[in-house]
C-alpha cells in the first residue's frame, strides 16, 4: 500500500514540527552567567544562605552565579528589577516570606503581584526568627522585657530589616499582644540593625538567628528567645517563645529563588536542579549548621504553593498590628 501525497505531506509536516519542537527545547539552556538580586544588604541571612549555594554551583560545574544586593523598598527595589528582566534565567532574585506573603497585606498598591510576576523556582533555607536586645540591657527573658517596657517611661525602639520585613511585623506583634508602646526603626537590612542594638540605639530586634550568632556569642547582645517549636540543638541555652508563653511567636521565615514570570519551565527545572543539589551537599549543610540555617529545598510547584498558604497566614498577623504601610 502507497501513502496518498496527502498523507505524505501529514507525515513530513509532523516531522518537521517535531524536529523544530526538539530544537527548540534544547535551544531553552542556562546561560553561562546568572546574577542573584537580592533584595537586603550583605550580612544577613537572605545573603548569607544564597552566597554559600552560588560558591558551591560555581564550584561544581555552574554557571557562574553573580550576587547583586539591591535594598530598599520593603524588596521592591530588586523585585521590580527582577520582574521586568528577561525571562531566560539571566537574571533570578531573592524572594522571602516577608515580601512574597505579607506585603500583599501591608501596600495598597503593591508594586508587584507575588503570585502573576514570578516563577518560583525553591526555597533553600529557613531560620528561626530571634528575639534580642543589647548586651547591656537588664533583662533576660520575654517576659523581663515586657515588665522592662510597660515601667519604662518613655517608648521602647525596635528594629527591623525594612519597612516590611520580618522585623518590622514581629515587632509591632509583640508590642500589640503585650500592650507596650513602641517606636519603630527600619533600616537597610539585619546588619545595620544588629549595629545599632549593640550600641543600644534600638530596645529590640527580631530577626533571622544567623544575623545574630556572632554577636550573642561575644555577649554584645542578648538573645532572649527563638521563634520555632523546639529549641535549636545548636543552641540549646536559648529558650523558644513557646517555652515563655508565646506560642504565636513560632514562626520561621524561608528565603527562595525567583525568575521573572515566564521563563521556560525548562529553564526554571534546571535551575532548580542545580540548588537541589547543592542544598544536597555536605559541605553546604554543614556551613548552614554553623551559622544556625536550616536547608529548605522545594519543588516549583510546592514552592508556589508555600507562597500562597504563607499569604493566607500573614493576613491575620498584619490586621492584627494594624500595620500599613501605603
Amino acid at each position: 500500500m502507497t501513502l496518498t501525497q496527502a498523507g505524505r505531506s501529514l507525515i513530513l509536516g509532523a516531522l518537521l514540527w517535531t524536529t523544530c519542537f526538539i530544537a527548540g527545547a534544547s535551544g531553552q539552556k542556562l546561560p553561562e552567567q546568572v546574577r542573584i538580586l537580592v533584595p537586603f544588604t550583605p550580612g544577613g541571612a537572605a545573603d548569607t544562605g544564597v552566597r554559600i549555594v552560588a560558591q558551591w554551583i560555581n564550584q561544581n560545574g555552574g554557571p557562574q552565579m553573580v550576587v547583586e544586593n539591591r535594598p530598599g523598598g520593603a524588596s521592591a527595589v530588586a523585585l521590580n528589577a527582577l520582574k521586568t528582566s528577561q525571562p531566560d534565567g539571566s537574571v533570578i532574585g531573592v524572594c522571602e516570606s516577608g515580601a512574597m506573603s505579607a506585603n500583599v497585606w501591608l501596600f495598597k498598591n503593591l508594586s508587584y503581584d507575588p503570585q502573576k510576576d514570578f516563577a518560583p523556582i525553591t526555597t533553600y533555607v529557613s531560620v528561626p526568627i530571634a528575639l534580642a536586645v543589647p548586651g547591656t540591657m537588664p533583662v533576660n527573658s520575654m517576659q523581663d522585657l515586657v515588665k522592662f517596657g510597660r515601667e519604662r517611661g518613655s517608648e521602647l525602639s525596635y528594629g527591623s530589616q525594612a519597612i516590611g520585613a520580618s522585623g518590622h511585623l514581629l515587632g509591632a506583634y509583640f508590642a500589640k499582644i503585650n500592650d507596650l508602646k513602641v517606636i519603630h526603626v527600619p533600616f537597610r537590612g539585619s546588619g545595620p540593625a544588629v549595629s545599632e542594638l549593640i550600641a543600644g540605639r534600638i530596645d529590640y530586634f527580631w530577626t533571622s538567628f544567623p544575623s545574630l550568632k556572632g554577636s550573642y556569642e561575644n555577649g554584645q547582645i542578648k538573645v532572649l528567645a527563638l521563634g520555632s517549636v523546639k529549641r535549636d540543638p545548636a543552641f540549646p541555652k536559648v529558650p523558644t517563645t513557646g517555652e515563655q508563653g508565646f506560642p504565636q511567636l513560632a514562626i520561621d521565615f524561608w528565603f527562595g529563588l525567583c525568575a521573572p514570570a515566564g521563563t521556560p519551565a525548562v529553564i526554571v527545572n534546571e535551575l532548580h536542579a542545580r540548588v537541589a543539589k547543592a542544598l544536597q551537599s555536605k559541605e553546604v549543610q554543614a556551613q548552614y549548621e554553623a551559622v544556625g540555617m536550616q536547608v529548605h529545598s522545594t519543588a516549583p510547584d510546592a514552592f508556589r504553593k508555600l507562597i500562597v498558604d504563607d499569604t493566607a497566614r500573614f493576613k491575620s498577623i498584619v490586621e492584627s498590628t494594624g500595620a500599613k504601610l501605603d
